[in-house]
């Protein structure tokens, strides 16, 4: 990573191949967790820093800089976990890997547990993204309208795989709050829809050339991701405060597929689509709108 220095509020405000420095602190990527952004007038980059909040605040011109560092980040958070599989211990049973006796509770009842995240989860009828915006470092990629087309199409094809994901995830999590499901079996199914989409996220990094396009959709592929890893915590470890993560952002998870609508249409525009051929991509039926 690149060291990149900005100016908030007359400080230093600075990227480091390994932490991020601050007026007279230093925060290091390795300890970082539950990476999220606020857009706004006062915009903060949040995250989770052992037992504490941290909010650093940035001018709010810097925005796509940030932005960037900040999926630098969560690929190296996301590389240094994907090497390290690990089972899920049971929900409702002991954690304490120094335990030799074998476990043999099963998970409680989620109706039993009053006021406790799983029994919480069921209020989740409908899945929205984490606050967080993936960019790559780079100018934008210049493409000629053929190309910008094929671009598309490779996008909006990654894209329709995370709505898919997106709706396996609700149905699960209605068919818990329903009984149809343990604790157990809704963890497994945000496994298989995690893995799906941490895949759908690789893929779009991996397709040739930058835009704003393909930065938003990185982002949203990675922010139902981390959605679904939230989820699990909470079952995993009955916390409250993972469960919250989620619930916070549901109110934003339409303006943030907006966001990404609004960029598609912004670039193919700008590579010699007309609106008439804008609108033609748009209205068929199997399309990312």
């Amino acid at each position: 990573m690149n060291i990149v220095e900005l100016q908030v509020n007359g400080k230093p405000l600075v990227f480091t191949d390994s932490s991020l420095k601050y007026d007279r602190y230093e925060f290091l990527y390795s300890k970082m967790s539950d990476i999220k952004h606020q857009a706004g007038d006062k915009p903060l980059f949040i995250f989770r820093y052992g037992e504490k909040r941290i909010g650093v605040p940035y001018d709010p011109k810097d925005e796509a800089v940030i932005i960037k560092m900040i999926t630098q980040i969560a690929g190296i958070l996301m590389d240094q976990k994907a090497g390290v599989k690990q089972q899920p211990s049971h929900p409702g049973t002991s954690k304490d890997k120094s335990q030799k006796t074998k476990e043999t509770d099963t998970h409680k009842d989620p109706s039993k547990k009053k006021g406790s995240a799983i029994g919480c989860i069921a209020l989740i009828v409908i899945i929205a993204a984490v606050i967080f915006g993936i960019s790559k470092c780079g100018g934008e990629t210049s493409f000629t309208k053929d190309e910008a087309v094929k671009y598309d199409n490779q996008i909006d094809i990654i894209l329709r795989s995370v709505d898919s994901q997106e709706n396996a995830v609700e149905k699960d999590i209605k068919k818990f709050s329903n009984g149809k499901y343990s604790a157990t079996d809704l963890y497994s199914k945000l496994e298989g829809s995690k893995n799906s989409l941490h895949g759908n996220w690789k893929s779009l990094s991996d397709i040739e050339g930058n835009s704003e396009y393909k930065n938003s959709a990185e982002g949203y592929a990675f922010n139902y991701y981390q959605m679904c890893k939230n989820l699990q915590d909470a079952i995993n470890e009955d916390d409250l405060e993972k469960l919250e993560d989620a619930k916070e952002a549901i109110a934003l998870r339409g303006d943030f597929r907006n966001d990404t609508i609004k960029a598609r249409k912004e670039f193919l525009k700008s590579n010699g689509l007309s609106d008439k051929e804008i609108e033609e991509i748009l209205s068929q039926k199997y399309t990312f709108k």
